[in-house]
């Protein structure tokens, strides 16, 4: 093989290797983007079901909370009206107790939620994916055909050349 020949063969060898290659990464990108989005679109909806789960939890905490204020003010009245004196004085104070209570329960409920529905929306970062250019990715390819065509040339100049040894005998051995 003449130098030419190798130099052409290493070229197309490269040629070749650089289209694979820009080939290889185009589909693995699009691989990659496919599994990014289904893995996003799972935790979407895991977040908006745990956020959904969130929502009801505090809906029924909440609802506990005002259900027992209302059963501590009705056995205030209860027992302000069995003592005869009425909602004044003391069991006035009792129910401003009552309702205050009720007030920062339901806000302590409320604040604790939003602290967990802000827990799941932090959870959610955007999937990255690694971006690869087909272009670079086809020239490193590339890079890697023209050397393994040189390499293969060099070798096959290495076995022509023990063929054929320089001190003359005609390469054909005794």
């Amino acid at each position: 093989m003449s130098g030419t020949e190798l130099a052409i063969g290493a070229l197309a060898l490269g040629a070749a290797s650089a289209g694979m290659s820009a080939a290889q990464s185009y589909a693995t990108r699009e691989s990659s983007e496919e599994f990014a989005e289904a893995s996003a679109a799972a935790q979407r909806k895991a977040a908006k079901e745990s956020m959904k789960g969130v929502r009801e939890a505090e809906a029924a905490e909440r609802l506990k909370a005002e259900n027992r204020a209302h059963l501590i003010r009705s056995q205030i009245r209860v027992a302000a009206g069995e003592s005869g004196i009425g909602l004044g004085g003391t069991y006035e104070a009792l129910m401003r107790e009552a309702d205050y209570d009720e007030y920062m329960n339901v806000l302590m409920i409320r604040r604790n939620a939003e602290a967990n529905l802000r827990r799941i929306a932090a959870g959610l970062s955007p999937v990255q994916t690694a971006v690869t250019s087909p272009f670079f990715s086809g020239l490193q390819g590339g890079m890697a055909g023209v050397q393994t065509a040189l390499n293969i040339g060099a070798s096959i100049k290495t076995l022509q050349a023990s063929k054929n040894p320089a001190d003359g005998d005609g390469g054909g051995g005794e």
